[in-house]
C-alpha cells in the first residue's frame, strides 16, 4: 500500500493497485473530474444530452455489458434507432469510470474519405492512419456511409486488419448488413473485411 498526496485536491490517499501509474498521484475523485471534462470535449454536444431511459433497453443492456478486450461491437439497424447514442453512453462509462485509463479515437464514416484526402494533403496521413490502427479503442460511426473510393477502401481494410491482428477492439455502428457492405467493395477486400468484423465483433441488432 502506497500513500500519495493528490496533485489536484492535495488530500492524501492510498493505493495498492498497479493500474494507471501515469496518474498515480491523483485521487479517484480528481481523476473522475478530469476524465469527465476530457470526455465532454470529445463527445458531440447532442449525445451529451442522451437520456439512457429512452434508449432500447435490451440493446442498451447488451452494449453496456461490454468490457475491454479483443472483441468489439457492431450495432446494426435503421437510422434513428439509438445506435450512436447507445455507444456514447457506453463510452462515457469506459472513458470516465472504467480502469485502467485508455486512449480513444472516433471516426465519422461520412467524412472518413475527406479526412484521408486532407491528411495526405498535409503529409501526416501515415501517422494518422497508424494512430487509428494502434489506439486502444476505436469507434467508427456510420460505417456503411463511407464513400468507397479505392484509397478509402484500402486504408479502411488496413486499419481493420491491423486491429484484428493486434487484438484491439473496434466499435462500429452501421445501417448495412455484411452483404450490402460487401457489395460496395472490391472482390479482393470486401469478403475479407466482413469476415474479420464478424469474427472479432459481437453483433447487436437494433
Amino acid at each position: 500500500m502506497s500513500t500519495y498526496t493528490c496533485r489536484g485536491c492535495q488530500k492524501e490517499w492510498q493505493d495498492n493497485s498497479t493500474e494507471n501509474r501515469n496518474y498515480s498521484a491523483e485521487c479517484r475523485d480528481c481523476q473522475t473530474v478530469r476524465r469527465e471534462a476530457t470526455f465532454r470535449k470529445v463527445c458531440p454536444p447532442l449525445f451529451l444530452k442522451t437520456d439512457p431511459s429512452r434508449l432500447p433497453a435490451s440493446q442498451l443492456a447488451q452494449v453496456m455489458a461490454w468490457t475491454y478486450g479483443p472483441r468489439g461491437l457492431i450495432l446494426r439497424g435503421d437510422t434513428g434507432t439509438g445506435k450512436t447514442r447507445t455507444i456514447w453512453t457506453l463510452l462515457h462509462r469506459v472513458l470516465v469510470l472504467d480502469m485502467p485509463e485508455r486512449e480513444f479515437s472516433w471516426v465519422d464514416g461520412i467524412s472518413f474519405g475527406h479526412d484521408i484526402v486532407r491528411h495526405f494533403k498535409v503529409e501526416d496521413a501515415e501517422d494518422w492512419l497508424d494512430g487509428l490502427a494502434r489506439v486502444p479503442i476505436l469507434f467508427f460511426d456510420d460505417f456503411g456511409k463511407l464513400k468507397m473510393t479505392e484509397r478509402a477502401e484500402t486504408e479502411l481494410f488496413g486499419i481493420v486488419d491491423r486491429r484484428c491482428m493486434n487484438e484491439l477492439p473496434i466499435i462500429v455502428t452501421t445501417n448495412d448488413t455484411g452483404e450490402t457492405l460487401e457489395q460496395r467493395m472490391t472482390e479482393g477486400r470486401g469478403p475479407a473485411l466482413i469476415r474479420r468484423l464478424r469474427e472479432f465483433c459481437e453483433l447487436v441488432q437494433f
